[in-house]
């Protein structure tokens, strides 16, 4: 039962979290094209005699799928993911906690292991924001330096 609950759990908050770059990317990404304007892919040339189509060709570019520019950028992008996803399952490691120290009700096992889960994720909870406390020093000294 507890297994299924800590599943359950987990597969919702991971679902809630992407489900934000998900839809994130937005737009229709099969526009439909203007017929005034004729097909976007092809070019026509008009002679006296003959009308001819020839297909165009666009050059385009590979596009940055994660928008950083910099590795300092890259860090606090990996970091503001680990971040979504590892404060939710802090939070919820917590208030889980809470409940083994009810549901315990005076067993000194049971208490033990509810004050061993607290503890762990009190420190869990520390090295998350150690981590970005150390990302953002490390970030505004490298900027500062770049400057």
């Amino acid at each position: 039962m507890k297994k299924i609950f800590l599943s359950i759990a987990l597969l919702i908050i991971i679902t809630i979290t992407f489900s934000t770059y998900v839809f994130a990317a937005g737009g229709d990404p099969y526009p439909t094209p203007n017929p005034a304007q004729g097909d976007p892919g092809t070019t026509t040339t008009t002679t006296t005699t003959t009308t001819t189509t020839t297909p165009t060709i666009k050059a385009e570019y590979l596009k940055n799928p994660i928008k950083v520019n910099s590795i300092t950028d890259f860090i606090k992008t990996i970091l503001d993911f680990v971040l979504k996803i590892g404060v939710p399952i802090v939070a919820f490691f917590i208030i889980y906690s809470g409940f083994q120290f009810v549901v315990a009700r005076g067993n000194a096992e049971k208490l033990e292991s509810a004050k061993r889960m607290f503890i762990y994720t009190l420190i869990g909870a520390a090295i998350l924001m150690g981590a970005w406390v150390i990302a953002q020093i490390i970030g505004e000294t490298i900027s500062q330096i770049a400057k």
